[in-house]
């Protein structure tokens, strides 16, 4: 008795989480945050696969009222990497310094997706974005002044440049519905765009990055 009451008991549980209600499908607000590597033509010391942070904020809705599926997206994404060279010195006071090259973009997106269900609460969304990356590239110097009472680091910023390309950001996201109108998932996105800056910097820019989301729909 006690065994056929705890099988009951485990099928009402596993019924209750797999016949929740898919998610809403009306306009959603997306917050995500994650890693991966990034890589800019012509940059000393060279972002190449480097590893880079990503945030990202999405507003998307329903474009087709009988193709719920079909959602437009506007938002914006953080980019940031950085790479250092190595050590070198540069008085005959035992200092030296590492030069460094830093790269941030602020990315303006216009993004088509197709949110498909899986069964009751799990999701696929592949997208295409065009991507519009406003983009700030440095160089300098960081300094270590060795004395006394240790490294005293300092960090000094020689040159930089800012400019605007243009690109594409194809990506896939899983999604995990938790209840009607709140969703959680992972989604592996990857930017490549033309950003050119001065002095023969830039050229072929690359962002892959994956990360966590939260979606909350209204």
């Amino acid at each position: 008795m006690q065994l056929r009451l705890a099988a009951i008991t485990t099928f009402v549980g596993i019924s209750a989480l797999t016949t929740l209600p898919t998610l809403a499908a009306g306009p959603a607000l997306e917050v995500g945050i994650g890693a991966g590597v990034s890589s800019l033509e012509g940059s000393l010391p060279e972002i190449d696969d480097s590893p880079s942070g990503q945030f990202h904020l999405n507003f998307s809705f329903p474009i087709i009222p009988k193709v719920e599926q079909l959602r437009l997206g506007l938002g914006f994404s953080v980019d940031g990497a950085s790479e250092t060279g190595p050590r070198r010195d540069v008085d005959f006071d035992g200092n030296d310094d590492r030069p460094y090259s830093n790269l941030v973009a602020f990315t303006p997106e216009l993004k088509l997706a197709w949110s498909q269900p899986l069964g009751e609460r799990w999701f696929i969304e592949p997208s295409i974005a065009i991507a519009a990356p406003i983009a700030r590239y440095s160089i300098g110097d960081i300094e270590f002044d060795d004395d006394y009472y240790g490294d005293d680091v300092d960090v000094y910023e020689d040159e930089g440049w800012t400019t605007i390309g243009i690109g594409l950001r194809p990506a896939l996201a899983v999604g995990f519905n938790l209840n009607e109108h709140h969703a959680i998932g992972l989604v592996g996105s990857y930017l490549i765009a033309d950003i050119d800056f001065d002095d023969d910097i830039g050229g072929q820019y690359e962002a892959l990055s994956l990360s966590f989301f939260y979606r909350v729909t209204f």
